[in-house]
């Protein structure tokens, strides 16, 4: 079911500047799904590039169709940040064409990696690149499939496709951060397991106070708990 698209409003909130943070993910799927028609791959995986305070796999993770089970394989054992590819990544700004993605498929099936990751044909090609946008925030775009892209001209467009998601999105998201430091803060601590009262007493501020506070955030994300404003101002990047 798509998200809703509209924020409700609130005392901190200017209604004509935000954009929900679901309809933001919602519209960079589309326009990524739209992509692999026009290109003919099968999978794309889009996210903030892994850096030292943010190194797990499900929180760079911001848009991806992948199979569920290759998805779960990569955030249990959390293979985005040790993959050759991102190492690749790190070190150019070019675009890096390579037939196996990550760990997910073997190049043949008598190489198979030994923890068993194995997926099928949909990843027998991947075009990847690290993207950065206007804030210098850093990217991963990923888009697996059987067709190979060689020539240069497609690579070129294909680049400038993958550009236009990274600028609307990174557009999108500064229409988004209206949270304000302190709703911020009480998130960061709740996303460490921290109950209000337990937070209110590191802020020196009553549970009343830091209620009002994750409420206020939980509706300028439209989320419905506690946990689903946590993981939503994650993934975009707000604490």
């Amino acid at each position: 079911m798509p998200a809703r698209s509209g924020y409700r409003k609130t005392k901190s909130s200017d209604p004509d500047r935000i954009v929900s943070a679901i309809a933001r993910l919602n519209a960079l799927q589309s326009r990524l799904r739209s992509m692999l028609k026009g290109y003919n791959f099968r999978y794309f995986l889009f996210g903030t590039f892994p850096a030292p305070g943010r190194p797990l796999f499900a929180d760079n993770v911001l848009a991806t169709n992948w199979p569920t089970d290759l998805l779960n394989a990569y955030k249990s054992r959390n293979l985005l940040t040790e993959s050759p590819l991102i190492r690749r990544l790190e070190r150019t700004v070019l675009p890096v064409p390579t037939m196996p993605l990550l760990l997910a498929r073997a190049p043949h099936p008598s190489h198979r990696p030994q923890d068993g990751i194995f997926i099928n044909e949909g990843f027998s090609f991947t075009f990847a690149v690290a993207l950065s946008d206007s804030e210098q925030r850093r990217y991963v775009c990923l888009m697996s499939g059987r067709r190979r892209v060689e020539r240069h001209e497609e690579m070129a467009m294909l680049m400038m496709a993958l550009m236009g998601a990274v600028d609307s999105y990174s557009s999108r998201s500064r229409a988004t951060d209206v949270l304000t430091p302190r709703e911020k803060e009480c998130l960061r601590w709740a996303s460490e397991g921290k109950t209000s009262r337990e937070i209110g007493q590191i802020l020196a501020l009553s549970n009343h106070t830091i209620d009002g506070y994750l409420r206020a955030a939980m509706e300028k994300l439209d989320a419905v708990t506690r946990t689903q404003a946590v993981a939503t101002a994650s993934k975009l990047g707000l604490i």
